[in-house]
């Protein structure tokens, strides 16, 4: 099987060495394999995942895991999800990068902890508040770094549709939704003119992947199809790692860049429109606001 550096070739992967980089997600399949391929050139991970004994043997699998921090945290509750930051804020003083790839997709309907819609809460205002509680540790570095795992599936739905957010149709609505969010936002951060650089990337459809365990048929068939298969349309976790990797790495693209797998590509228009970029920034700073203590 191929590793996640046999499709990083065109990169300098000495560039992670000693660097300081915030995995959310990272007991799935692309968490943990980027995990693992980012430990082998000598990076300093911070780890998130939902359940401790994933880390611990995420953690096993790691090189220089000594260096290697754990922490648990339920996005679904943006009280945890400050916590967690603030636990970073105190055991390190700077970031290199921040790769916010923890995602869920939910069949039904359901509401997180803060009472707003579960999908809406763990995909889209964990990693924005992530993003905003983490942003000084960011900014003392020179050349900081933002990914947000996003997908393909933000092209399901062709509205921002905000007066939607908390009545979704149905789970894979919520999901492609928070999907163009994470786009969106992503676009209207790298607008901000700081020194931070911000891509989005669809990693594929990620065979294996407890991910899409509930996706509406025909496609819960296609994401369920074992790892082995040789088909073109499925990629394979170690692929996927590499994605994201090379949107961390790349330079040759600009901050707010959308990489569909390797290669950018114009996401919808209705991510790329700074009038739903703007609307939003507001919201989600709205719902920040009246769902985390200050």
């Amino acid at each position: 099987m191929k590793k996640p550096e046999d499709n990083l070739k065109n990169h300098n992967l000495k560039k992670l060495e000693g660097q300081k980089i915030f995995l959310t997600g990272a007991t799935g399949g692309i968490g943990s394999e980027t995990a693992i391929t980012l430990s082998h050139h000598n990076v300093q991970l911070i780890l998130h995942g939902r359940k401790q004994k994933k880390l611990d043997k995420l953690k096993k699998q790691l090189e220089n895991p000594e260096k290697t921090i754990l922490l648990k945290a339920d996005f679904s509750n943006l009280t945890s999800v400050q916590k967690i930051s603030r636990e970073i804020k105190e055991k390190t003083e700077k970031l290199d990068g921040l790769i916010n790839n923890a995602g869920i997709y939910y069949r039904g309907k359901k509401t997180a902890k803060n009472g707003l819609e579960y999908t809406f809460t763990v995909n889209h205002l964990a990693p924005a508040l992530i993003t905003q509680e983490l942003k000084p540790l960011l900014q003392k570095t020179k050349e900081p770094t933002i990914i947000n795992v996003a997908s393909e599936a933000h092209r399901g739905t062709k509205k921002l549709a905000l007066n939607e957010v908390e009545n979704p149709e149905n789970g894979w609505k919520a999901y492609s939704r928070s999907k163009l969010y994470n786009i969106t936002y992503t676009k209207k951060l790298a607008r901000q003119n700081e020194n931070t650089t911000y891509k989005a990337v669809h990693p594929g459809a990620v065979a294996g992947t407890r991910l899409f365990r509930n996706l509406p048929t025909p496609l819960d068939k296609i994401t369920q199809i074992p790892k082995h298969l040789p088909m073109p349309f499925i990629t394979k976790t170690p692929e996927a790692a590499a994605t994201i990797i090379n949107a961390y790495l790349d330079q040759k693209n600009p901050t707010g860049t959308y990489y569909d797998k390797f290669k950018p590509k114009k996401p919808s228009k209705t991510a790329r429109n700074p009038m739903n970029q703007n609307k939003l920034w507001n919201y989600t700073q709205e719902k920040i606001e009246k769902t985390t203590q200050t």
